[in-house]
């Protein structure tokens, strides 16, 4: 199936999940305008990426933090991956990415390598992931990777 994706180069804000997620929705509606049916955006889009302590407070729950319906909403009409940092059920704090479509999240896929060097400390931040997987989507069959 051929359709146009939207990569969606942001300038988040460490920290500041609002502002962020205020740009996410103009990236979007942009990429509606230009046709496109699906829109990617970087790493820890919703977060900001050198966060350090800050990932403790910022950590979401996907499926019960409120924070998230307005993505929600507006993957009714567009297919969205964009990052976060996620509180898992399971007590795990990951650098996540999330697929939604159709108002509902289809994937998420945790790091598996987070770096443990130099500026890039995520190890002692984040758990790792364990697993790598492919998903069906309207769009077709997705597998997502971060870094």
């Amino acid at each position: 199936m051929k359709f146009k994706a939207a990569l969606a180069q942001i300038d988040c804000k460490v920290g500041d999940v609002q502002n962020n997620l205020q740009h996410h929705l103009n990236a979007i509606a942009q990429a509606k305008q230009q046709g496109a049916r699906l829109v990617v955006f970087p790493e820890l889009s919703l977060t900001g990426y050198t966060l350090r302590d800050l990932a403790w407070d910022l950590a979401i729950d996907p499926f019960k933090d409120r924070l998230l319906d307005p993505l929600r909403e507006v993957s009714k009409d567009i297919s969205l991956v964009f990052g976060m940092v996620e509180s898992a059920s399971n007590h795990g704090i990951y650098n996540s990415a999330l697929f939604l479509e159709d108002g509902a999240i289809r994937h998420i896929h945790r790091k598996i390598y987070p770096p443990t060097y130099g500026m890039f400390e995520e190890g002692r931040y984040f758990s790792r992931g364990d697993q790598v997987a492919a998903f069906d989507s309207k769009l077709g069959r997705f597998g997502i990777l971060i870094c």
